[in-house]
């Protein structure tokens, strides 16, 4: 029977786990932003890659606890603390002055390397000189901080010095401290925490130096239980919108006005296919991923036109705010912006709260009768992706059977449970989600009604019975008791690269990082990447290849990036073995 302290350190570990199954798995650092859902307080918990338990169950151990807002009145957020460890995202700079995990991290470095920064760790405000001459080692803080992975615990109190959150910080690093103890789960050899001057720090086995001498109250596990269960147990209304992420289908009906416009001032009209187009000297038609003059497409000049804001010279709308009917609004109204998007047979997934110029494209069938218009399903866009996919919030899907093809290829490797409601006498063809049937009378535009309803309550949402009988709830009972199926439904949406999901150009991901650190540049021809992700690369890879290849403004460039490359310059020749593109590493 294990000593107490293993036992508790045993259910602590088990607690984790829950978490974990609750939540998704850890985040590794540097592949976070603050557009990922954080809760707003809370306690984190962070792990290293070479750090695991030395004791059964073993599994990764924790290398650290934090929290934040333990004063009263503080309204620092758990991502903001977060933000402050993990340092800059682009430069990998940072301030070790305002995060002591920063600061002991990089005293480490320092002893394990030899080197020395005179100015390390004083407290004085530093000069601008300072803190050029100490980039470098920040970087090196960022860089290794960044590696590690983080899961936090939501615990909405006060800030203060006796809130929840401070409690279970301070018995967790109590009960996983080695400080003056049996060992229990010890660092590694090669753990850098072994080279800090921070005596607590080396002794502990964590990068904590409060707490780490105290005894622990064995009943925080309870707390910690609890905190667990109310994440996931039974919600509020209020909780069941936050939580929630709407797409509803584009519309025909749009708002006047919101063009973009050319150099000499004409509206340029998106359409699926300009060449069949009428003529119209009044105005240009373009496909979203046609060239402009200046060499750009449409779609990265759009991307680059949402950068400006407030800056908004062609007065485009919100995407939210582009279509006529009252249902966009009243989502709006009740998710926010932010949590609506729109699924635009032009531009793919889009954020409510992007800036979105008018067209006119349609999946629907009614569409087919003017072909400029008209898009095919397995036509080449480029479509935009602004979904988190790493985000375990339900997500509902509002609209035709039409749209829905484009809906799961976009969400597939979406981390959250996917529910689509449809108004047919039978389920559409949607694998991996979950189906609610809206019974209504009304045919055309019948998600309209749904929008209305859902921005009023969602509760009916988890009890509407499908025409066989299952309801939301039973139906994610029967997902869960088959996870296999489940997996298989979502193709390979559990490949996980820190913030980058499955996809089949997570085989360019997997060459690049296996590159040796001595080689920085990769050449590969388009006949070399077809045989990497296992299909020939689509024609928008020719004929956009700038755009296909751009290092940003879709989901896939994460999988070169995330590897630490960036591509320096591609080429489409008339076939694939003419046709190459070339990665740096960065």
């Amino acid at each position: 029977m294990p000593a107490p302290r293993q036992g508790h350190i045993n259910h602590f570990y088990a607690l984790l786990e829950k978490l974990a199954n609750l939540v998704g798995p850890s985040r590794q650092l540097s592949t976070t932003h603050g557009r990922m859902e954080w809760p707003e307080r809370g306690v984190y918990f962070f792990f290293e890659n070479t750090e695991h338990r030395a004791s059964a169950p073993y599994g990764p151990r924790v290398v650290r606890v934090g929290t934040h807002a333990l004063k009263s009145g503080a309204n620092t957020t758990i991502w903001n603390r977060l933000s402050q460890h993990r340092g800059n995202a682009k430069d990998k700079g940072g301030n070790h002055r305002g995060s002591i995990f920063r600061d002991i991290v990089g005293t480490a470095l320092m002893e394990r390397n030899n080197l020395s920064y005179s100015t390390w760790g004083r407290r004085s405000p530093a000069s601008s000189d300072i803190r050029v001459a100490e980039k470098p080692m920040e970087q090196r803080v960022s860089d290794h901080i960044g590696q590690m992975s983080i899961i936090c615990l939501d615990i909405p109190d006060e800030a203060g010095p006796d809130s929840l959150r401070g409690y279970i910080e301070q018995n967790a690093i109590a009960l996983l401290s080695n400080f003056e103890k049996t060992a229990i789960d010890p660092p590694s050899k090669a753990w850098l925490g072994s080279y800090c001057d921070r005596e607590k720090v080396r002794q502990s086995g964590l990068w904590n130096s409060n707490h780490v001498t105290e005894s622990y109250d064995p009943d925080f596990l309870q707390v910690f239980e609890k905190l667990i269960d109310q994440m996931g147990g039974q919600k509020s209304e209020v909780t069941m919108q936050k939580d929630m992420k709407i797409v509803i289908q584009c519309a025909g009906s749009k708002n006047k006005g919101g063009f973009l416009k050319t150099g000499d001032g004409r509206p340029v009209v998106f359409v699926a296919n300009p060449s069949l187009a009428p003529e119209n000297a009044d105005c240009i038609y373009a496909h979203p991923d046609g060239m402009r003059s200046d060499g750009k497409s449409w779609r990265q000049y759009l991307v680059e036109y949402n950068a400006l804001k407030p800056h908004n010279p062609d007065g485009l709308y919100a995407a939210i705010d582009l279509y006529r009917s009252s249902a966009y609004a009243d989502l709006k109204d009740t998710f926010g912006a932010e949590k609506v998007f729109i699924l635009s047979a032009g531009w793919g997934l889009v954020r409510g709260d992007f800036l979105l110029p008018s067209y006119d494209i349609t999946f629907s069938q009614s569409g087919k009768s003017t072909p400029y218009i008209s898009r095919a399903i397995n036509q080449d866009f480029m479509d935009f992706n602004m979904l988190d996919l790493t985000s375990r919030y339900a997500l509902v899907y509002l609209g035709g059977k039409d749209y829905i093809p484009l809906f799961c290829d976009l969400t597939q490797s979406y981390a959250g449970e996917r529910t689509v409601i449809f108004n047919a006498a039978t389920p559409p063809k949607a694998p991996g989600c979950l189906h609610v049937k809206f019974d209504t009378t009304i045919r055309t535009n019948w998600h309209y009604e749904c929008a209305h309803r859902l921005s009023k309550e969602t509760s009916w949402l988890f009890n509407a019975p499908m025409k066989q009988g299952d309801n939301l709830l039973q139906q994610r009972q029967k997902l869960k008791s088959k996870p296999e199926q489940r997996a298989a439904s979502k193709s390979d949406a559990y490949l996980d690269i820190g913030n980058v999901r499955g996809s089949k150009y997570k085989a360019i991901y997997d060459y690049l990082i296996n590159l040796p650190a001595s080689q920085d540049q990769a050449t590969l021809s388009y006949s070399f990447v077809g045989e990497l992700i296992g299909t020939k690369l689509p024609q928008s890879s020719y004929t956009h290849h700038q755009m296909f290849w751009a290092n940003g403004g879709h989901y896939y460039a994460k999988f070169w990036m995330e590897a630490g490359f960036h591509v320096e310059g591609s080429h489409a020749g008339k076939a694939p073995e003419e046709s190459w593109v070339r990665f740096q590493r960065k």
